[in-house]
């Protein structure tokens, strides 16, 4: 049996739409705390991100409320948020330390049944416009588009 310490959760922007991830946020499982942030090519994030919960997380069923602080955003300063941002075929990785005891199986496990979701903030549409999506579905929103990461 393996175990680990830790997990990485690697949040892609496949586009082609023009959108950037702008922050992340995790609900609940069994994540001890952020360990790291590996940001990829063209992206700047740290921890925690502001705001401190997801935009309109409230209306995701149950509202989505962040652990701990659990959560990063892409850094303000030049070139800006949304630059600093996950753009199309950009990543950014963040590390999480693990509850004692706990594993692999346990995360997945968690985000199959909903004791842990993540939720992420876009930004950047050509329209103008932001969303904010749970586990890859979009929060009840006038509209919303389905993003995968």
């Amino acid at each position: 049996m393996t175990f680990y310490e830790f997990i990485i959760f690697k949040f892609r922007n496949i586009g082609p739409a023009l959108s950037s991830i702008t922050d992340v946020y995790f609900d609940d499982g069994p994540l001890l705390g952020i360990d790291s942030i590996t940001n990829g090519p063209g992206t700047s994030f740290s921890n925690p991100a502001t705001p401190a919960n997801l935009p309109a997380g409230n209306n995701a069923i149950p509202p989505f409320v962040t652990t701990n602080n659990f959560s990063a955003d892409s850094n303000s300063g030049p070139p800006g948020v949304m630059v600093n941002g996950v753009n199309p075929n950009e990543y950014v990785m963040i590390v999480f330390n693990l509850i004692n005891g706990k594993m692999l199986n346990d995360v997945l496990a968690d985000l199959t049944d909903g004791d842990l979701r993540t939720g992420i903030h876009v930004q950047g549409y050509a329209s103008g416009g932001s969303e904010s999506f749970v586990n890859g579905t979009p929060i009840p929103e006038p509209a919303t588009m389905l993003l995968r990461y």
